[in-house]
């Protein structure tokens, strides 16, 4: 079942974003309004799938006027992958484009993307884009919310350093595209990866000889709705993901955190055996560690709770290979011979482990000049310990339009790494300056 509004488009459009209605209130709508913001070449088709009504009105009151919208039922509701395969068979676009629903585009992405793809004469050459997916907003106590903005900048900072090689498990979930032509031939998202989904498709992408490209300015801000019920259901996720992966890609055996078992502590040995043991064990491992949680944060004692939650991580990690192999010594006997199926395929096809070259990319928008004059406006950033956030700030104000600006970052002492990181920045954009004094309050 099928409704739209807005704009009809007489012929294919040049790009079909695939939404979903679930994420977090509001997330929907302001997608709409920064998709509305540029309009591509050809034009632009938006589906949004639902499990539940299609009528236009019950997804977003008012939709941007220059868009084609349509709205089809995924039926049972079967998650967000299926969704996507779902929303793409609707879609008429030469290129599909699908945005997370807990992800809020950039004002660039839809052109970054678009131009990635002009750039390789649309559909002749197996591209997938991925956009990088920025810490926003999280649900969830403080020390959750720190703890995920400070891994995904880890992962990101890494990802952008010159001549970083990327492996597939550097494909983090974000804003990803590729040809609809592509995408059939491939049979689109695996539904039996609810995680690892774009890692899982990219590596599909390399094995027929194609490429994959990474660019911040074609993602977007997550904004995470997890708490530790959330981050506990993620890892089991990816532990059951890497057993598929590890099953289904034997030569990606040493690229698995799974195959890393061995090197662990004798801690991380016995949380790791908890998991293989009875289920009503595990989980009482993972409601010890909640309670700890709860009260490390109540007592602020920052350091002793990050390695709580490193423990909730590693065992939830640990306890989805369990439940995936069955659970108990057959699951440890499971894990054995995939071990050994992955040593014979590495002796075969080591020298082909799959990367994707990392290098980055400058994607600007045709009337943003790399080296403007004279600005128009400057932005003035002051910062205190922002190590954490000042590569989101700095990247919304790369995502501007007008081109004639410059930014100032005015660090006030800090004592983490701010600085460096804004260095870092500065180095790769000649619009942004960073000026360095001891602490005197605001700055």
């Amino acid at each position: 079942m099928t409704e739209s509004a807005g704009q009809e488009l007489a012929s294919s459009p040049s790009v079909s974003v695939i939404l979903t209605r679930a994420g977090p209130r509001g997330t929907l709508e302001r997608t709409l309004e920064i998709l509305a913001g540029w309009l591509p070449p050809g034009g632009l088709e938006v589906v949004i799938v639902t499990s539940g009504p299609t009528n236009v009105g019950s997804i977003a009151p008012v939709f941007p006027p220059p868009l084609a919208v349509r709205v089809v039922s995924d039926g049972a509701g079967l998650g967000e992958v299926a969704a996507f395969n779902r929303g793409a068979r609707e879609a008429s676009g030469r290129v599909l484009l699908f945005i997370p629903p807990a992800i809020i585009p950039l004002p660039s992405t839809l052109r970054c993307h678009y131009e990635l793809h002009a750039g390789d004469r649309l559909n002749v050459e197996a591209l997938l884009v991925v956009g990088a997916a920025m810490p926003g907003d999280a649900a969830g106590t403080e020390g959750e919310s720190e703890a995920n903005r400070n891994w995904r900048d880890r992962q990101l900072e890494q990802a952008f350093k010159p001549g970083h090689r990327l492996r597939y498990d550097g494909l983090l979930s974000g804003v990803v595209s590729m040809s609809a032509r592509l995408f059939s031939s491939l049979g689109g998202f695996d539904e039996s990866f609810q995680d690892r989904s774009v890692a899982e498709l990219g590596i599909r992408v390399l094995n027929l000889g194609g490429r994959v490209s990474f660019s911040r300015m074609a993602g977007g801000l997550r904004r995470d709705a997890r708490g530790l019920t959330g981050l506990v259901n993620r890892r089991e996720r990816e532990g059951r993901a890497d057993v598929r992966l590890a099953d289904r890609y034997p030569e990606l055996w040493d690229r698995l955190r799974l195959s890393r078992a061995g090197t662990d502590h004798r801690a991380r040995r016995l949380l790791r055996g908890l998991a293989f043991h009875t289920r009503w064990l595990s989980g009482a491992v993972l409601r010890l560690g909640a309670m700890a949680l709860r009260f490390l944060e109540r007592r602020h004692r920052p350091r002793a709770w990050h390695s709580f939650r490193n423990v909730i991580d590693y065992h939830a990690y640990w306890r989805g290979i369990a439940i995936e192999l069955g659970g108990g010594r057959r699951a440890l006997r499971a894990l054995e011979v995939l071990a050994t199926k992955a040593e014979a395929a590495l002796q075969r096809d080591h020298d082909q482990a799959i990367e994707i070259d990392m290098t980055p990319a400058q994607v600007l928008p045709p009337s943003v000049s790399a080296r403007p004059t004279r600005p128009r406006f400057t932005v003035v950033i002051p910062a205190f310990n922002a190590a954490d956030t000042i590569g989101a700030t700095l990247e919304s104000v790369l995502a501007q339009t007008e081109p004639r600006w410059e930014a100032i970052v005015v660090d006030d002492g800090s004592s983490d790494e701010t600085a460096a990181v804004a260095a870092t920045w500065a180095g790769r954009h000649p619009r942004i300056r960073v000026i360095r004094r001891a602490n005197a309050g605001p700055a």
